[in-house]
């Protein structure tokens, strides 16, 4: 399913970027009022072959599952580095053999 989302997105930027090929903005925001125009205008466009549009079927089908997000962000742990083959059989053999783990 993430290729067909990717594939989509990508469908998307290309109409974008096509759409506004022909004009020159001054500003970022300039530039970011004319995607959310077009952008807009693509989600209320009818589809072909089903009802609805885009934006129809965001606000009937996956809106209602939409949740806020927590009040503290996630932070996450700093991960080992991985250890190798060799450490770990060294230190299987020092648990199993005390004397070995004295050395």
């Amino acid at each position: 399913q993430k290729a067909s989302v990717e594939g989509a997105v990508g469908k998307i930027a290309r109409k974008i970027i096509g759409m506004l090929r022909n004009e020159t903005f001054h500003s970022i925001d300039g530039l970011n009022s004319a995607i959310r125009k077009v952008l807009d205008r693509l989600n209320d466009k009818p589809f072909q072959k089903r009802n609805g549009s885009r934006k129809a079927i965001y606000e009937l089908e996956e809106k209602p599952y939409l949740r806020t997000l927590p009040m503290l962000p996630f932070i996450s742990k700093k991960a080992n580095p991985p250890v190798s083959g060799f450490l770990l059989r060294q230190k299987r053999k020092a648990l199993k053999n005390p004397v070995f783990s004295m050395l």
